[in-house]
């Protein structure tokens, strides 16, 4: 759900009520990410839509299982991403937030 959520920028699962979003995971078809975002790979996909997956033999058997899927699919990318490239990400996303953070902490 997450994977699928960081994708798209929304959320899966989202009603009024408790019984709601339970109703929603059990019932709601589920697109793949591409249907709201054209730029996800057809590759990733599938792997989203395997974790999703409602019947418990169709999914991924171990979180192992799915890492290992995900990173079969970046060794395939042109341009993997490294880890200084998700943290410049990162900081290009919340450097503000962070760095207000910090200067609060430093005066206490």
């Amino acid at each position: 759900i997450v994977l699928w959520e960081c994708l798209t920028g929304r959320r899966l699962f989202h009603a009024a009520t408790d019984a709601g979003t339970i109703d929603a995971v059990r019932r709601q078809h589920i697109n793949p990410p591409s249907s709201h975002r054209p730029d996800v790979p057809k590759a990733l996909d599938a792997i989203v839509m395997r974790a999703l997956a409602r019947p418990r033999q169709h999914r991924f058997q171990t979180a192992a299982d799915l890492s290992e899927a995900l990173e079969q699919f970046l060794n395939r990318r042109e341009n993997r991403p490294t880890s200084k490239s998700i943290g410049l990400w990162l900081e290009s996303l919340f450097g503000v937030e962070r760095a207000a953070l910090k200067k609060s902490i430093a005066q206490g």
